[in-house]
């Protein structure tokens, strides 16, 4: 089972990471343009694999079990969502533009 707490304003977000301002978010890896909610959770929801085929290298983005269905919902948003980590902590934002 994974927990998150849900956020819909920027203030949210403050009180979550317990920084300063709007500009200490931006400055922690906050996308805060045209975001329409968010997520915080104590564990990493997602994975990145890298692999080589044909003397290529791609990057593979999978989501855990417990948050796949969470994580289709946020790609097929519009334009999707954003991802950063503070404090241990990480952090989605879903953008609509």
């Amino acid at each position: 089972m994974v927990n998150v707490i849900m956020f819909s304003k920027t203030s949210d977000i403050l009180k979550l990471t317990g920084l300063p301002d709007r500009n200490a978010l931006w400055d922690a890896g906050f996308n805060l343009d045209d975001w329409d909610a968010g997520f915080c959770s104590d564990q990493k929801l997602h994975l990145v694999k890298t692999y080589e085929e044909d003397g290529e290298e791609y990057t593979e983005f999978c989501w855990i079990d417990d948050a796949d269905w969470l994580g289709q919902q946020m790609e097929n948003y519009c334009v999707g969502y954003h991802y950063c980590e503070v404090n241990g902590k990480h952090y989605y934002t879903v953008h609509h533009s």
